[in-house]
């Protein structure tokens, strides 16, 4: 291969790639998560449930600038606890001009440990990821969160630390303003 044609198929596929990457300004996503869930230690609640189990997670994604998005979501962890929590995040995308992004993200919430419990406890939500787009409306990452949901330490649950590597599909499907 000579230089020119590599430096003509480097220019094309920057192109290509260019043309792929979505600006989520304004646009709402909604996307679906699932993967095991392992119970971390610093609790006693391994004592009352499994130490891995399935969890999902649920999320409503507005685009508030071109890197930047507000994420509402819902996880759910099994694990013989039913633990659930409701946050509200922050998602900041790391090169928002590629089709393939890495994303961080933290939020803020309240959740219940297991099944029974009251939805008074707070909840904190770290997570990470790859997130690669397949058209501009559907996109799959590989997504690794940390879930945290409070208790009192002299109950026999404690608080809840859990980690989950999962894989998230999303569908962006609506703008509210426009771009």
């Amino acid at each position: 291969m000579t230089r020119k044609s590599f430096l003509v198929m480097v220019g094309v596929l920057g192109i290509a790639s260019a043309a792929q990457a979505k600006d989520l300004t304004g646009i709402l996503g909604l996307n679906y998560t699932v993967g095991p869930a392992f119970l971390a230690g610093g609790s006693d609640a391994k004592d009352a449930g499994q130490a891995v189990g399935p969890g999902v997670g649920a999320a409503l994604d507005l685009g508030l600038m071109h890197n930047l998005s507000f994420e509402f979501g819902y996880d759910y962890f099994d694990e013989g606890l039913q633990a659930q929590d409701l946050t509200f995040s922050g998602i900041v995308r790391l090169t928002p001009d590629s089709e393939t992004t890495p994303f961080i993200g933290l939020g803020l919430g309240f959740g219940k440990r297991y099944v029974g419990d009251d939805w008074d406890r707070f909840a904190l939500k770290a997570q990470g990821g790859i997130e690669h787009f397949f058209t501009d409306n559907i996109s799959a990452a590989a997504v690794l969160s940390y879930n945290y949901i409070n208790g009192p330490s002299d109950h026999d649950i404690g608080s809840l630390h859990m980690i989950e590597p999962g894989v998230r599909i999303a569908y962006y499907f609506g703008s509210i303003a426009r771009h």
